[in-house]
């Protein structure tokens, strides 16, 4: 069973998206409920993974999550995912659930602490087949999701937010909140290259 965690209150964004790499130029709004028990990095992590995956009908499931649901999701008029997304610490049994579906989706993973990766890293010392190679591994900054807090603390009380999201390319991120700008990165990973790391620390420990 999940702990029961209430909404805390809802914040309404504002966004200018703008994805070079997908010729995506546009402005799109959404309203997310802020639970009380939420971790807040977890909260704009799946903030920033909405505007980088922004599709029109781009679904951001309600937390805590059932489990099988992603956190980020489109479906196809036929009624199976096409788009399937995670954020946060990498379990296991949820994304190979994600690479059996059929047709298989599109499947991220997004993290922003290298430790989230410890137990699918774990896992895949025991498989016989390499499962994951079809997942996109995506990293995010974690200053960035802490000037993201910190910002919102300057602005107590405040239930919206105007955002101005654009990555000239396929990597950069410059990011405006309410007219704080930042500069990040967001950046895919070779999950082989992460195995094999963990497979040298392994071995010298």
């Amino acid at each position: 069973w999940q702990t029961v965690s209430f909404i805390d209150r809802f914040i309404s964004f504002t966004c200018d998206v703008s994805l070079t790499d997908r010729d995506v130029h546009e402005r799109a709004r959404r309203k997310l409920p802020r639970h009380e028990r939420e971790d807040a990095r977890q909260f704009y992590a799946k903030v920033v993974a909405a505007w980088y995956l922004h599709r029109p009908l781009l679904v951001i499931a309600a937390e805590p999550i059932d489990e099988g649901t992603p956190r980020l999701s489109t479906t196809a008029p036929e009624g199976h995912f096409e788009l399937w997304a995670d954020i946060g610490e990498a379990s296991p049994r949820r994304l190979r659930a994600a690479t059996r579906l059929r047709p298989t989706p599109e499947i991220f993973q997004f993290f922003y602490d290298d430790d989230h990766l410890d137990p699918l890293l774990t896992a895949l010392r025991g498989s016989t087949e390499n499962w994951v190679d079809k997942i996109h591994f995506i990293k995010l900054d974690p200053d960035l999701l802490d000037h993201l807090i910190e910002h919102e603390a300057t602005v107590a009380g405040t239930t919206s937010q105007h955002w101005s999201f654009t990555m000239p390319d396929d990597q950069t991120l410059y990011l405006a909140v309410d007219g704080a700008f930042f500069a990040s990165s967001i950046t895919e990973i070779s999950i082989w290259d992460a195995f094999q790391k963990s497979l040298l620390g392994a071995d010298l420990n």
